[in-house]
This record gives C-alpha cells, sequence and structure tokens, in this order.
C-alpha cells in the first residue's frame, strides 16, 4: 500500500482528463494530428505541452504537474 501522495505521473493523467476538451477531434485539427492519436494520450506529451496547454487555455503545470514539481517544503 502506498502511503503519501500518489506519484506525478498519476497527478498528470488527472490533470488530462480534467482537462481535456469534449471534442478531442478540434484538438487533433489544430496539432495536425490524427483524433486516434489524441485519443491514446494518457497525459500530454511534453513536446506538445506547450501548444496544447494555450489552445485549451491552462497553464502547462495544471496539464503536466509531474514536470514542474512542487517545493516540498511550500506544503509546511
Amino acid at each position: 500500500m502506498t502511503v503519501g501522495r500518489k506519484p506525478a505521473h498519476q497527478d498528470a493523467v488527472w490533470a488530462w482528463n480534467r482537462y481535456r476538451p469534449k471534442e478531442i477531434g478540434d484538438l487533433a485539427r489544430h496539432l495536425g494530428i490524427s483524433v486516434p492519436a489524441v485519443s491514446k494520450w494518457k497525459q500530454v506529451p511534453a513536446d506538445r505541452l506547450d501548444t496544447v496547454s494555450a489552445w485549451l487555455g491552462a497553464t502547462p503545470d495544471a496539464l503536466r504537474p509531474d514536470l514542474y514539481p512542487t517545493d516540498p517544503w511550500s506544503e509546511l
């Protein structure tokens, strides 16, 4: 059993599911890739993060918290 915070990659999966647009086709067209390609994402790929975050109106750290770790001392 894991105690404490879940792994950062799970935070990224949760964030993508939260921010993912209902019309994935719109995002796929914007990126110039296929809908199945976007549908397979468990999290936003790092190389697409800036474009996707701008399109969704979300900050990059909201979509990929695993790439922007928080300072453990800030929670104290």
